[in-house]
């Protein structure tokens, strides 16, 4: 696997892999709530391409992943009770991550978890912080597995799109 910050020739792999992933999801269980068309979209890959923020995960000439570390956390992580004091250009926020179809339960997520952790401890980074919903269940065990501690839920606001209860996850570095 060949995991690097992604460029402007990545967008449109990347919004192949979102839409792929989420049409998955809709034909499958949407266990992230994730809707095709609106999130992830192009304009999320746009957004993390701008900021240096967004980072693919290559396998056999394939964009196979993808995701968002920045130092930006939601308005709801401000009254979680983190085990790692750190400010936030010490912490890494998770968000957007995807792994394409084809490449899912053959390890990648682990990988591209390790890599982050890598590129994060290289970075003087504290910790990694992450929210999921709490009905995205293989998602909540790889976290888990991959040793990121439960730390509380949140409401970030999106119940609208039936997305009431969020997981918070830590792991320090």
């Amino acid at each position: 696997m060949d995991f690097r910050k992604g460029t402007e020739a990545d967008l449109d792999a990347v919004n192949s892999l979102y839409w792929e992933v989420t049409g998955w999801l809709q034909r499958t269980v949407n266990y992230p709530g994730w809707e095709q068309g609106a999130y992830p979209a192009r304009r999320d890959a746009e957004a993390g391409i701008r900021s240096g923020t967004l980072y693919v995960a290559e396998m056999q000439g394939k964009t196979a992943g993808t995701m968002i570390l920045d130092h930006t956390p939601e308005p709801a992580f401000a009254d979680a009770k983190w085990q790692v004091p750190a400010p936030d250009a010490q912490v890494f926020i998770l968000r957007t991550f995807a792994v394409h179809p084809a490449f899912q339960k053959a390890g990648l997520g682990r990988q591209m978890l390790a890599c982050a952790e890598k590129l994060a401890q290289a970075q003087s980074v504290r910790a990694i912080r992450l929210d999921v919903s709490d009905k995205n269940l293989p998602a909540v065990r790889l976290y888990k597995a991959c040793g990121y501690r439960y730390i509380g839920d949140a409401d970030l606001g999106l119940g609208a799109y039936g997305l009431t209860n969020f997981l918070l996850y830590e792991k320090g570095l």
